[in-house]
């Protein structure tokens, strides 16, 4: 064991060719990850993915993560050369490993925010929007109050289904203009 002003430090060891090198740290986690093995045929599609302008960049970063685990660099070095976390690193090596180049291209189900407007609340709008109003015209409260909704799940409903509520005529769609 070599001990420098207290510390202890890892020992030098001789490789076969005569060069110094150092014993790596058993207990550290930078330790190489077993190396990729991509295809000829895979690693054109993600250079050619890497290469071409209209990529997202979020297939360009797990690209980057494919072909540098493949060039056999530890998790730890992937992570901090492409800029996202180990864990990252160790995700999308597996989803290319079980799925190919295509597994990059899309995000794994159950991403992004649920819904907030339910399909019986649309239905109840779209029914309420068939009636005649109870005063000259529909309004969103007026529809928020018949329907049981909220004012704000009206106007979403409304917004993405292209609908106005006309002054004199009631819903209108805004591709009828």
């Amino acid at each position: 064991m070599a001990f420098a002003s207290g510390a202890f430090v890892w020992p030098a060891s001789v490789d076969v060719n005569g060069a110094r090198t150092d014993v790596a740290n058993p207990f550290s986690s930078a330790v190489k990850s077993r190396r990729l093995l991509l295809t000829d045929a895979d690693r054109r599609i993600l250079t050619a993915w890497i290469r071409a302008g209209k990529t997202p960049q979020r297939v360009v970063r797990r690209t980057r993560i494919v072909l540098l685990v493949a060039e056999g660099r530890s998790m730890r070095d992937v992570a901090a050369q492409v800029g996202v976390s180990t864990r990252s690193v160790a995700l999308w090596r597996r989803r290319f490993e079980g799925g190919g180049p295509s597994a990059l291209l899309a995000d794994a189900p159950g991403r992004g925010r649920k819904a907030t407007v339910t399909d019986s609340a649309r239905q109840r709008l779209d029914a309420l929007l068939a009636m005649p109003p109870p005063a000259s015209r529909w309004t969103i409260r007026a529809l928020a109050a018949a329907g049981g909704i909220s004012a704000a799940s009206v106007h979403r409903i409304l917004k993405a289904g292209k609908v106005t509520l006309g002054p004199e005529l009631g819903p209108q769609s805004t591709r009828d203009r």
